[in-house]
């Protein structure tokens, strides 16, 4: 099992202090550390995990980065860079060759226009990106799928993760919506996670499941991957529980939650599992 979808942090704030960059996202009050993650995944069966840089950081990659150093064999990075600053470019190309980083990460989900990515300014990003042969993971709201897709279909040969739509998306129908937009670019890929915490039912959340049966019919097995977004996941179940919840969804065949749960990431960030 591979968990495509974790964050990571230490309280250690003199050797790595916060940056806050989402107002809604508090800085934690509890560490979250690659050790206690490396014990849970000992314990749940997980080979490998993907670190995504939490936005409570902002756009200091160091604390993940040092742990990519010390764990090689077992995480992969998704960095954080303000893609509005005049050097993102550099900070992407520094991140990623420099520090070992094989993905990037743009916040959009506090954004009521997210119309800026599609702007001629951010080519040099995206042609970062592609010559550096990095991913791109999205975190957005429903309304930015139109604007996500039109990026995507401009960009065909970068492949793009959508991997948070946020809690309303499994609620409200409108994350059916997104999406039935987002899955006709064959370039999209997205996160089909454990996310206890926005459901309003205990473990195994079965109100997260109409989004995620969407996903499979509309994306196929071959475009989703699997992540518990640890530490949050739990607040609501154990990390054991989280790891076991994929192998309960029952309208997947078991070659589909090999490659959801394994598979693609492998392919993705080029592990060997």
């Amino acid at each position: 099992m591979i968990d495509a979808h974790v964050h990571v942090w230490t309280l250690d704030t003199k050797r790595y202090p916060w940056h806050q960059t989402l107002a809604h996202v508090p800085i934690p009050a509890q560490a979250a550390t690659a050790e206690s993650l490396t014990v849970e995944m000992d314990r749940a069966g997980v080979s490998h995990a993907v670190l995504v840089q939490p936005s409570v950081y902002g756009w200091n990659n160091d604390y993940l980065c040092d742990c990519l150093a010390k764990w090689p064999r077992r995480f992969v990075g998704v960095c954080l860079v303000d893609p509005k600053a005049e050097d993102a470019v550099e900070r992407l190309e520094y991140w990623t060759v420099k520090r070992g980083c094989r993905g990037l990460r743009i916040n959009l989900i506090a954004e009521t226009d997210s119309s800026w990515i599609l702007s001629p300014s951010r080519h040099g990003l995206w042609q970062t990106a592609r010559k550096l042969g990095i991913s791109i993971a999205l975190q957005i709201l429903p309304d930015h799928a139109a604007t996500v897709s039109k990026l995507a279909a401009a960009n065909s040969d970068i492949i793009f993760i959508v991997d948070y739509m946020g809690p309303a998306a499994f609620h409200d129908g409108e994350g059916i919506t997104a999406i039935e937009k987002l899955a006709p670019n064959r370039n999209i890929h997205y996160k089909v996670q454990c996310l206890g915490q926005d459901s309003g039912q205990p473990y195994p959340f079965e109100d997260l499941v109409p989004l995620y049966h969407t996903a499979l019919r509309e994306f196929g097995a071959s475009r989703l991957l699997f992540g518990t977004d640890f530490p949050h996941v739990c607040k609501a179940c154990s990390y054991s529980e989280a790891v076991r919840w994929l192998g309960g969804l029952s309208f997947l065949t078991e070659a589909e939650k090999h490659d959801i749960g394994e598979g693609n990431a492998c392919k993705l960030w080029r592990m060997s599992a």
